[in-house]
């Protein structure tokens, strides 16, 4: 008899336990949207400090809400809250919930009057592979930024192999042959090169029309390899 009672007690020791964790849990999320909110609205003080602290903890949380709150910060006329978001933005692009969320903002960064801002941009779609992100380094191909323009046509250099949007990187490499940076023309035709298929040996002929002789003269060689 004893032993039942002191197994009962011990069950419903167990039941509460568990019941006040649960309330526990449930009081901690609750806190923590609030705190989430609190800051996207902090976002728009007229007190800079404010904001900044307000970007520095929505980067901290990896949440769908706080995500959504840095996608809006990239508009903030402080620029050191938007550089704030968008680092943030470029660490979540291979996250399984909000990448996608981050992917889009990182686009739209792309047309962000900073120009550190659009740099941060490009370089956070490089580390993504998805076709989004290959159409938002498309995008900015046409930067009037040629470190943007460059690190764009790098990066999709780069996935012209083993790509899901290979073919789409590929497209992206034609059309920058007619960037009128020097540098950028030259890494599309060197990513052509390597890509090795028929549609970037079309590109490579097009580039045979170069007004730079320099360039001419690689898009011949690698047709001819």
């Amino acid at each position: 008899m004893v032993f039942l009672n002191l197994k009962k007690r011990l069950i419903l020791f167990s039941s509460l336990a568990a019941t006040l964790i649960i309330i526990s849990s449930a009081l901690a999320t609750n806190a923590s949207q609030g705190s989430i909110e609190a800051s996207i609205n902090k976002l728009n003080s007229s007190v800079k400090e404010e904001r900044v602290a307000a970007a520095r903890h929505l980067a901290g949380v990896k949440s769908e809400r706080a995500t959504e709150g840095l996608v809006q910060a990239l508009d903030n006329s402080d620029r050191e809250v938007r550089e704030i978001a968008v680092d943030a933005l470029a660490g979540r692009v291979n996250n399984d919930e909000v990448g996608t969320r981050a992917v889009e903002g990182l686009v739209h960064a792309l047309d962000n009057s900073s120009t550190s801002v659009r740099r941060k941009a490009v370089n956070g779609l490089s580390s993504s592979s998805s076709e989004r992100a290959t159409e938002g380094l498309i995008h900015a191909l046409d930067s009037s930024d040629e470190d943007v323009a460059r690190s764009a046509v790098d990066s999709l250099a780069r996935r012209v192999h083993g790509s899901d949007s290979s073919d789409r990187a590929v497209e992206g490499l034609i059309h920058a042959l007619d960037n009128e940076q020097f540098q950028v023309r030259k890494a599309a035709v060197l990513g052509l090169r390597d890509a090795n298929t028929s549609r970037s040996r079309d590109g490579l002929k097009h580039a045979l029309n170069d007004s730079d002789e320099r360039i001419r003269q690689m898009a011949k060689e690698a047709l001819h390899q």
